[in-house]
């Protein structure tokens, strides 16, 4: 038997079976975490998931500048750091959008990336073709 927070949300794949709730959202906050260490070479310290009708919010508070980063803020270019994992988001798009899918069953229709250096702050906003029923709250993953 469903509960209420589960109420709308399909089975989708293996992953998804018996998660919703705050199982669900620990489970975005760390497919999101994972991804950013394959594909970043690093992992943000906290990744916090909120969830609100059709809409998901991945905030990711990072561990600070990457070597590449500190080189460019050194040369005092904090925008150039922020193009660029702005272009990094970009091109995760498909990654992170497919990652939702797979956890939620849910199709991406929007997805708004933003950057910011100081604090370390990642968000990644999906909208969705529909909402995710009885599902209004937040789970933070903690990661070393």
């Amino acid at each position: 038997m469903q509960s209420a927070a589960c109420e709308g949300l399909e089975p989708f794949g293996d992953e998804a079976t018996d998660r919703c709730g705050g199982a669900l959202l620990s489970a975005i906050s760390t497919s999101f975490v994972r991804l950013l260490r394959e594909h970043y070479g690093r992992g943000a310290m906290q990744a916090k998931t909120y969830v609100h009708d059709d809409l998901i919010v991945v905030v990711m508070r990072g561990r600070g500048l990457t070597p590449l980063e500190q080189t460019l803020m050194d040369a005092g270019d904090p925008k150039a750091i922020v193009a660029m994992r702005q272009a990094f988001q970009l091109g995760m798009a498909s990654h992170f959008s497919d990652t939702i899918k797979r956890l939620t069953g849910r199709t991406v229709v929007a997805f708004l990336p933003q950057a910011h250096i100081d604090p370390d702050v990642t968000i990644e906003t999906f909208v969705l073709d529909r909402p995710l029923n009885r599902l209004d709250t937040a789970k933070t993953a903690e990661h070393e």
